[in-house]
């Protein structure tokens, strides 16, 4: 997440703000990167890309085996790199205005993003935001096989129970989280443990 405690204080040299109050950017592209395991973190990424990090100079400081392929407009582009198992980077702005930038790592039941935000280091469906999509992707491109933790042959970042083996992945309610992660997992918000009917 762009506020961890390991660099939410470092000032990006250009816009004079700290990585935690401007870096989604930076902390976008520093998880594309991570996702294809290059090891940067936004500290590292804002370090290498010095005064390109602010405004962020897309594609810069990429680890070897890593391409930036361009920005698109297209969510059938999109769709298609995310299909191969390849996050995008979505410029998007919030309802009130100020604009943010995510990675999309798929799609959710009700057919919105799921996306993982950095700030706040959360996977969720872009519909529980107020975030709204700009049409403006980022894309990229790489050969290094992305982690999957719990071997369920899903990317750690695209998976949504990442802690546990769930290759059926079901998710009944629409909250973005698998049923295993999901202790409300019939969309009634009540923890199953206290529910009187629980699926």
């Amino acid at each position: 997440a762009q506020c961890d405690s390991a660099w939410k204080s470092i000032i990006m040299s250009t816009c004079n703000k700290s990585i935690c109050a401007v870096g989604c950017a930076v902390t976008s592209e520093a998880m594309i990167y991570a996702y294809y395991g290059g090891g940067t973190t936004p500290k590292s990424h804002d370090s290498c890309l010095g005064s390109k990090a602010c405004p962020l100079y897309w594609g810069n400081c990429k680890p070897s085996g890593v391409s930036y392929v361009g920005s698109t407009a297209s969510t059938s582009t999109v769709d298609c790199d995310l299909a191969a198992g390849k996050p995008v980077i979505a410029q998007t702005h919030h309802a009130g205005g100020g604009m943010h930038f995510v990675v999309v790592v798929g799609r959710c039941s009700n057919n919105t993003f799921r996306i993982n935000d950095p700030a706040g280091g959360k996977i969720r469906c872009l519909s529980d935001t107020d975030l709204v999509l700009d049409a403006r992707y980022h894309r990229y491109s790489g050969n290094v096989t992305p982690p999957d933790g719990d071997g369920d042959g899903y990317p750690d970042n695209q998976d949504n129970c990442p802690g546990v083996h769930n290759s059926d992945r079901p998710d009944l309610d629409p909250a973005g989280s698998g049923d295993v992660c999901d202790s409300a997992d019939d969309g009634d918000g009540v923890d199953d443990h206290l529910d009187n009917g629980p699926r």
